[in-house]
């Protein structure tokens, strides 16, 4: 694997011909066969763009990227994956993206589900698993791989105990073992015992770039070096949210945006909390300080999806929910009132999907910068949408026959 000169440039949609934040420039770097590098520096400073640019999920726009002959795994559990799609089948797109035939990457579900400790549910839709259960077929599914190059992004600090130490445990094999591996961590312990180098990242260009055991020490210095920043009393504190909404309208993307925020990490549970809407009466149950967001999404839409996920079988019991959701959302408003958030996914993963989203976290009083994981999130959203199929005719036709326009036009007048 080799880069030259290697620039990105993220942009900004929300302004035509503006462009957004440099993440990385003028980067150079080789990785050889074998070889164990450890990617250090501060959030923002560029390591998850430069691991998705080392794996091939996003181009430079400047510079080039030669992956050599080998194949690459990037293990992130914060991109790639699709919430409204059954754990199986994002196991076998992440097989088939990163090179597998069909036929290998459908043979590695039963092997990711039970190595994750899945069970059935590995056929339930993502947007269902909880956190935990989401870090693990994550992890298994890019570690199974067994890629000649592994890029590991941070994800030595997720999950429980029980999973850190299986997670640790695959690791050290990894990092042990013949394949090279580029591991992005703030574990300086770990990366200085197993990692013969390590390359330094400050503002988006290598700062240094040698042995691990000197580029790490200049790191500790130079941050020893530096007065502690002042915490922010009105941020410190991470306040609950629920995230819920019917099937097939984007409640598993929202949390996985929302995840993706440096703030809420952790602060939703989606697994109890997704179908809310169908027992409204329990958000007046909710802690004081709980909010509630609520996803709508075009009927048309989740028809589409639901008859999608179900073999054409589910569009009309899609639309009996999604109206139930409606009427389900004015009762939770009228039990929280503010504390109730209305959110559309066609704005929030729309075109204007960075503007929605500074919009969203104003509501939620929070800051509005965006991370990389966010930015990759909105835009690979943005991609389904316009990937999306028609609407076939008679999935149309129901929807206006039967789908409750008049409360929907009361909630859209409420939403971001």
């Amino acid at each position: 694997m080799k880069l030259t000169d290697v620039a990105f440039t993220y942009q900004d949609r929300t302004v035509a011909g503006r462009q957004g934040p440099t993440a990385l420039n003028g980067v150079t770097l080789e990785v050889r066969p074998g070889e164990k590098v450890g990617l250090i520096g501060a959030n923002g400073t560029g390591k998850s763009t430069l691991l998705r640019i080392m794996a091939g999920t996003l181009q430079p726009t400047h510079g080039a990227c030669d992956p050599g002959d080998g194949s690459r795994a990037l293990l992130s559990l914060t991109a790639g994956f699709d919430p409204e799609l059954s754990g199986g089948h994002n196991v076998v797109m992440h097989g088939i993206l990163s090179g597998l035939s069909r036929d290998d990457a459908i043979g590695r579900i039963h092997v990711v589900a039970a190595a994750a400790g899945l069970g059935d549910a590995i056929d339930r839709r993502l947007a269902t698993y909880s956190a935990g259960m989401r870090a693990r077929l994550c992890f298994w599914t890019a570690i199974n791989l067994n890629a000649d190059l592994m890029l590991v992004d941070e994800v030595l600090s997720v999950g429980d105990a029980a999973f850190r130490r299986k997670s640790q445990d695959a690791l050290m094999d990894v990092m042990t073992g013949d394949r090279a591996v580029v591991i992005a961590s703030h574990n300086l312990g770990f990366l200085s015992g197993l990692c013969e180098r390590a390359v330094w990242l400050e503002g988006g260009r290598i700062k240094a770039d040698g042995a691990a055991a000197d580029v790490i020490g200049a790191y500790r210095e130079a941050g020893a070096a530096k007065p502690p920043e002042p915490e922010t009393p009105s941020l410190a504190p991470r306040r609950k949210l629920v995230v819920c909404g019917v099937p097939g309208s984007g409640a598993g993307t929202l949390a996985e945006l929302l995840s993706a925020c440096p703030r809420l990490v952790a602060a939703y549970d989606v697994e109890t909390n997704l179908h809310l809407y169908r027992e409204p009466a329990k958000a007046g149950d909710l802690a004081p300080d709980c909010q509630v967001i609520q996803v709508f999404r075009d009927p048309s839409r989740v028809a589409l999806c639901c008859d999608t996920q179900t073999g054409g079988s589910g569009w009309q019991q899609a639309i009996a929910e999604w109206n139930a959701g409606l009427r389900g959302a004015l009762r939770i408003r009228a039990a929280i009132g503010a504390r109730f958030v209305p959110v559309s996914y066609e704005r929030v993963f729309g075109p204007r999907r960075h503007s929605s989203w500074q919009g969203l976290m104003r509501r939620l009083e929070l800051p509005a910068q965006q991370t990389d994981a966010v930015r990759s999130v909105l835009d690979h959203a943005l991609e389904r949408v316009r990937q999306a199929r028609e609407v076939p005719n008679e999935i149309a036709q129901h929807v206006r026959e039967n789908a409750d326009y008049a409360t929907y036009g009361r909630i859209q007048s409420l939403v971001i």
